[in-house]
């Protein structure tokens, strides 16, 4: 009998190990011991048993590329004949008789907020290829205090965002802003932190509705010119004025307008937008309205929009993101169908670390999510630049924080590392636009 019960109890106990070890793996990592009796506790993986590991982390794999040695991280093209960037070159190409700038539009989360990374991939794209100013920017934002290339100050204005309404209709800055009072301000001030940004030539206000209402610039503390906007329903881009880095504009009669942003551009060259939006996982995209953007296109005709995303998506409990490839495949055909001019460029989520039994590591999910963007680049034949392996791959942004170049939440990084990933890709545009030169002279 004593044999009858050891043979039940032991497969009881086995069971209820395994439920133990598998209810440990989801303690969040702010409540798990990660030390006891001065000897490191290592989190059990249970699931690691039934989930594939992911591909190598530095995506030693044959990578669709233009075929010649290049010692940094290299775009990789997922199109059918190796075209993916090829009508943004072409416009490169032709910057000076295009009679307009070069647009692109940087679309991401909050790794790329306050104008990280992107102001620094911005004066790079300037200083080859022409052209100045920041680009467009939103009314408002949350980064306002710190962004490293323009400060915004306004009052009087209702923001709207896609995050939280299903009322309005969205383009790209997936943000509005409506006049909650006749007369609304706003107060714009470049920085000289970067090159060219302090006087663009031309500084427009994008707008919807508001029919009778008026701007009143206002420089060096006087009024200097009155311009008449609004439309019935139209979006419109209302020039107000040139060769600005310091200004505010006073609304009058404002009532019933909903202005997008302002725009500070040269009139040749390349601008850069920044359309950063935190929380914002890329699926959110097939959210824009076709109209919308269509409009929205006919104002600024974009060339190149690069899509940043993946980090909000980020978890330790999840390691299959096969459902993330094919929501990002339907956000980048819907991308396609409201900028249907426009080439796409697909960046892969960045090093991200968590706490673990031995310190700080890359968490599991990066390499996975990463596997993930590249399947979703190859299924809709878009370009992919893997951020994950131009860092550094695996524990990657463990040394980061230890440079000084990321922030200590081992998520997000700083200036100075925006600057050095902004060098890698643009490192990487030179590599794959040459390719491109290469075949346009055969």
């Amino acid at each position: 009998m004593k044999g009858d019960n050891g043979l039940v109890r032991s497969p009881l106990l086995a069971v209820l190990v395994l439920a133990l070890c598998l209810g440990m793996q989801f303690v969040p990592d702010r409540l798990w011991p990660h030390h006891v009796f001065g000897k490191p506790l290592k989190r059990p993986d249970m699931t690691s048993i039934f989930v594939p590991r992911a591909k190598s982390d530095t995506s030693d794999a044959e990578e669709p590329g233009s075929g010649s040695s290049f010692e940094g991280t290299p775009i990789e093209d997922y199109s059918r004949h190796h075209d993916a960037l090829a009508r943004f070159f072409g416009k490169l190409r032709d910057t000076e008789s295009l009679g307009r700038p070069v647009h692109v539009a940087f679309m991401g989360d909050s790794f790329i907020e306050g104008d990280i990374l992107v102001a620094d991939f911005r004066t790079y794209m300037q200083g080859k290829y022409g052209g100045g100013g920041v680009g467009f920017v939103p009314v408002s934002s949350n980064v306002d205090q710190y962004r490293s290339t323009v400060r915004m100050k306004s009052e009087g204005w209702k923001t709207w965002s896609v995050l939280s309404d299903r009322t309005h209709r969205y383009t790209l800055p997936f943000t509005m802003f409506e006049a909650e009072k006749s007369d609304p301000a706003i107060r714009v001030s470049t920085t000289k932190r970067y090159r060219d940004l302090w006087s663009s030539s031309v500084v427009s206000l994008i707008s919807e509705g508001g029919l009778g209402s008026s701007v009143t610039l206002e420089t060096g503390g006087k009024d200097s010119l009155t311009v008449h906007l609004g439309s019935e329903s139209t979006m419109v881009s209302t020039r107000i004025a040139d060769n600005l880095g310091k200004f505010r504009l006073r609304f009058a009669d404002a009532e019933g307008i909903k202005v997008l942003g302002l725009t500070l551009d040269d009139v040749a060259g390349v601008s850069v937008d920044n359309f950063s939006l935190r929380g914002n996982s890329g699926l959110i995209l097939q959210a824009m309205d076709s109209a919308e953007c269509s409009a929205f296109n006919q104002i600024r005709p974009y060339d190149l929009i690069i899509l940043e995303y993946g980090l909000n998506v980020a978890s330790d409990s999840v390691r299959d993101y096969d459902w993330y490839a094919k929501g990002m495949e339907n956000s980048v055909e819907h991308v396609r169908k409201c900028f249907p001019d426009a080439d796409i460029l697909l960046l892969g989520i960045s090093d991200r670390g968590h706490m673990t039994g031995e310190g700080i590591a890359t968490m599991p999910a990066v390499p996975a999510l990463v596997a993930a963007q590249k399947k979703c680049a190859r299924a809709t034949g878009i370009a992919f630049w893997d951020t994950y392996r131009a860092m550094g791959g695996r524990n990657s942004m463990v040394k980061w924080v230890k440079w000084k170049w990321a922030a200590e939440d081992y998520t997000h990084i700083g200036f100075k590392g925006g600057r050095i990933l902004a060098g890698k890709l643009s490192d990487a545009f030179d590599h794959e636009y040459e390719y491109y030169e290469s075949g346009v002279r055969k």
